[in-house]
């Protein structure tokens, strides 16, 4: 467990994880849910590695240490956009910002990279609330596609 957390927190900063695998496909699922929000995860593919904080994270790893998903809550006033630079805040090098719409909420989603890992994130603002999905992977050709079908299933209330 150990190993994970500090994997987690290092991986901002461009650690290398270790050798890529595929995410199995949705139609076994694993419900995440929070007080007033939820989304789907492979079932038996993610450990999760954290518990709610005062800013609501809950972080998973899959079975091969290769994707990292990360998911937080924290209290936001201001816009989608003063908020996606608040969380783009970190060494990240973005290749791709777009915006988008999902269950009648805006988001912006931003693909980059660090020295070693390439990262999708999700970002949203919806009632005093800014929300962050993000995934983390060495593994580039299925990472976008995968943390985009993750996403889709997020519900906020």
């Amino acid at each position: 467990m150990i190993k994970y957390l500090l994997m987690m927190m290092f991986c901002l900063s461009g650690c290398l994880i270790a050798v890529p695998a595929q995410i199995p496909p949705m139609d076994c699922a694993l419900a995440i849910q929070g007080s007033n929000w939820s989304f789907l995860l492979p079932s038996d593919y993610f450990l999760m590695l954290s518990v709610d904080t005062p800013i609501t994270v809950r972080t998973f790893v899959n079975r091969d240490d290769t994707t990292l998903v990360l998911f937080s809550k924290e209290p936001f006033r201001g816009s989608l956009d003063e908020f996606v630079k608040h969380r783009m805040n970190t060494p990240i090098e973005i290749k791709i910002s777009t915006a988008g719409e999902s269950n009648d909420v805006r988001y912006v989603q931003t693909r980059g990279r660090t020295k070693d890992v390439w990262v999708s994130s999700y970002n949203l603002v919806k009632n005093g609330y800014g929300y962050s999905f993000m995934c983390e992977s060495i593994h580039y050709e299925d990472l976008y596609w995968d943390c985009s079908q993750m996403f889709d299933t997020l519900r906020i209330e």
